[in-house]
């Protein structure tokens, strides 16, 4: 019985839901008739219309309901005369004078790949070449859209540092290709907004270049992806690979976490250094199988260099205009020398930072490097200098925890060499080592003792522990000497925390390395001086060089020329002028002036249409950005100057006053004006003068009285100009007595001499 009723339930349910829709249409409800009533010329103007107007197809027509309703009628199904007739979305006539419309798509933005939802990287082949101290990297990506509009992508890919695009190929498949070229023209923005010719239209690309600070990334722009084809970038870019320790290293930083991008599979080849790896594993080559990288993941490539004499690439090339060149020149390994070692240990207050907790990896990495027969003696010094190990003792006998010391004292609140220089009572042919944070109090004493350990046959060198570049202070003094900076802050970071000290002590050998060629320049109008190279290291320069330009490297050596074809990415890195930017275009369109607004209607190369518009992965300007005006900077504020006042009246001005006082020597007459100019950072004074005629011992007194300066810790650099000056002292008064005058004071001063000072005077007589 049941199953016999439930048939029936629905088409009396159907029947009961329907009654109300039918009293609809054939009665007015009151609130229908209250409305009517109040447009009576409209109702009778409609009904007048529809006997004489000819009626409309349905399928001529779409019909736009009003958004309101009624209480018996929520979705206005009965209130026919509120309905609009409109014409279809497709028989409006495109405008021809403005670019298609792109459709509203939402795009993601993830960490690698920007664009609509359906598109994917599918593959991500790589091939990485070592030789000539670059590395070259051809990369093939594919990408798939699975949605159903054309879309653009854009692609984040970080790079070595200093890498620069070499060449760009965009294809359809696998044969209907464009091949990128060097552009400024902006043609890539204007192509993908633009019309094209019927047909099969050829993807377009581009790469830009993006540095901030020592990260590099290329960004990869293409389109359209059609949801019917496969699209193919091949990208090839160069970067320098720096050597340190006969091995050389390059880093291929990850990707990010994307899960819309493929892993990376790699091959490696090299014929100049010996024993490829991957990551400590041996490299795989053409034939073999592929290094299979995961896009978080970083990648190192290494290699050795063979022993023996110096290898140099020497080539020059156009960049636009002008003549540039290249130099890489590569020294293979050598034992280290004995020699006797100074080390001085910065123990100044910027020793605070990371520097502080990376001096004990750095110092057993250091002595680790020495001639096992060396002679070492160790200082600690900040504004002035104290004996850590004054009696030289072998690299495996001295003890580090002596050295570690150092940084507890309390020497004052500068990096003064010259105080480094009068307590460490140098040899000639002494090595001094500076290990801090890369910097120094820059002052004209300084200089001085280092012209003096040249002049003993010694040379200075540092190892710098922060993270910033050695500042130049300290690099001046080092290179007025002959020696070297070598940074190991990541290494030596790396190293305290990870307990991996190999990559340190590759990088420090550098300091104990003996020289392979004594100079390395290149002469001309514009000389360009590179220093020294040291055995196991790598020196590599490019820039712009002058028609009359030699190169040395320990002799004069001859460059080879490039054509401009083959120099690409060599002349973007050598000429601050070229951006690196490569575009995949029509011919045609590179001399169009680029439109900034909505794109260009139409373009030879345009990839979008009316019928399929491509969705952009970015926004493109809407109008020319403004010219900036150049402003007028206002000095910086990094501590309250009333902090300062504070500070110099506290510290500086009464050892300041003493210092006065011991000049002047009792003269009356005495009058002197001096100037400090400081620059206070990091805790300490980073520069410190004093300017005004004055003698020399004077000067020197006024800059010791800056050794016990408190500097407190603040972001940035603070510049200091305090005067202070002595005035005259004004004679003492003189009182003119006349004759009248004279007799009446002698007698009442009675200057005669009395019994009593008679006997005195007799007294001391005898």
């Amino acid at each position: 019985m049941t199953a016999l009723v439930r048939p029936l339930a629905l088409p009396l349910l159907a029947l009961l839901l329907a009654t109300p829709v039918a009293a609809q249409r054939g009665a007015e409800t009151p609130r229908s008739r209250t409305r009517r009533s109040t447009e009576p010329s409209a109702e009778s103007s409609t009904d007048a219309e529809s006997e004489t107007a000819p009626t409309t197809a349905p399928t001529d027509v779409a019909r736009e309901l009003l958004p309101e309703g009624f209480d018996d009628d929520p979705i206005g199904t009965g209130d026919t005369h509120t309905l609009t007739e409109v014409p279809l979305q497709s028989e409006i006539p495109p405008d021809l004078t403005r670019p298609p419309e792109a459709p509203s798509v939402d795009v993601d933005q993830g960490r690698v790949l920007t664009a609509i939802p359906g598109v994917r990287e599918v593959d991500h082949l790589a091939s990485a070449t070592l030789e000539g101290g670059m590395v070259r990297v051809d990369l093939e990506l594919r990408f798939v859209n699975r949605a159903r509009h054309a879309a653009e992508f854009r692609y984040r890919l970080p790079v070595p540092p200093g890498a620069r695009p070499e060449g760009l190929v965009v294809c359809l498949g696998e044969d209907r290709c464009r091949t990128g070229a060097p552009d400024t023209s902006g043609a890539y923005d204007d192509a993908v907004r633009a019309r094209g010719p019927e047909g099969v239209r050829l993807p377009v690309a581009a790469v830009d270049v993006e540095e901030r600070g020592a990260a590099t990334t290329l960004v990869i722009r293409a389109a359209p992806l059609s949801p019917d084809a496969t699209t193919t970038v091949r990208l090839a870019y160069l970067a320098p690979t720096p050597t340190h320790g006969g091995i050389t290293h390059v880093r291929l930083p990850a990707r990010g976490r994307d899960g819309r991008v493929a892993p990376m599979r790699l091959h490696v080849r090299t014929d100049e250094l010996l024993a490829p790896a991957v990551d400590g594993e041996p490299a795989r080559g053409e034939g073999e199988p592929w290094h299979e990288v995961e896009a978080w993941e970083a990648v190192t490539l290494t290699g050795t260099h063979r022993s023996g004499g110096t290898q140099v690439d020497l080539v020059r090339f156009p960049c636009g205009a002008e003549t540039c060149a290249r130099l890489h020149a590569v020294a293979g390994p050598r034992s280290p020398r004995r020699e006797r070692v100074v080390l001085l240990l910065d123990a100044s207050p910027s020793m605070l930072g990371p520097a502080r907790g990376r001096m004990g990896a750095a110092l057993a990495a250091l002595l680790a490097a020495m001639h096992p027969e060396s002679e070492v003696s160790a200082y600690a010094f900040a504004g002035t200098a104290q004996a850590l190990l004054e009696d030289p003792r072998r690299p495996d006998q001295v003890p580090l925890a002596t050295l570690g010391r150092a940084t507890g004292l309390d020497l004052g609140a500068a990096t003064r060499f010259e105080a480094a220089w009068r307590a460490l009572a140098p040899r000639r042919g002494d090595h001094v080592i500076l290990v801090g944070d890369g910097g120094l109090t820059a002052s004209r004493e300084g200089l001085a003792a280092a012209d003096a350990a040249r002049a003993a046959g010694g040379r200075v060198s540092a190892l710098n522990l922060a993270d910033r570049d050695a500042r130049p202070a300290l690099v001046a003094l080092v290179e007025r000497t002959g020696g070297r900076v070598v940074a190991v802050g990541a290494e030596a970071d790396q190293a305290s925390r990870e307990r991996s000290t190999a990559r340190l002590e590759e990088k420090v050998v550098a300091l104990t390395a003996p020289s392979a060629e004594r100079r390395v320049a290149v002469l001309g109008s514009a000389p360009v001086e590179l220093g020294s190279l040291a055995a196991g290291e790598s020196l590599h320069w490019t820039g712009v060089v002058p028609r009359d330009a030699r190169f040395v490297v320990g002799s004069e050596r001859r460059p080879t020329r490039l054509p401009a074809a083959e120099a690409v990415a060599l002349a973007a890195m050598a000429h601050p002028g070229i951006p690196g930017r490569l575009a995949a275009v029509a011919a045609a369109d590179r001399s169009r002036p680029s439109l900034c607004g909505g794109g260009p209607p139409e373009r030879a190369g345009g990839v979008s249409s009316d019928a399929r518009p491509v969705v952009l992965a970015e926004r493109r300007c809407a109008a020319p950005e403004p010219e900036p005006t150049p402003e007028a900077r206002g000095l910086g504020r990094g501590v309250p100057a009333e902090t300062v006042l504070s500070l110099l009246r506290r510290r500086v001005v009464p050892a300041a006053r003493r210092c006065f006082r011991l000049d002047r020597a009792g003269r009356a007459d005495y009058s002197v004006r001096a100037v400090f100019e400081l620059e206070l950072s990091d805790r300490e004074v980073n520069g410190a003068a004093v300017h005004g005629e004055i003698d020399e011992r004077l000067r020197a007194c006024l800059m010791d009285t800056l050794d016990d300066l408190e500097v407190p810790a603040f972001e940035g650099a603070v510049l200091v100009r305090y005067p202070l000056y002595t005035e005259r002292h004004p004679p003492p008064p003189t009182i003119e007595l006349r004759p009248d005058v004279a007799a009446p004071l002698d007698r009442v001063l009675r200057t005669e001499p009395t019994p009593d000072r008679r006997r005195d005077e007799a007294l001391l007589r005898r």
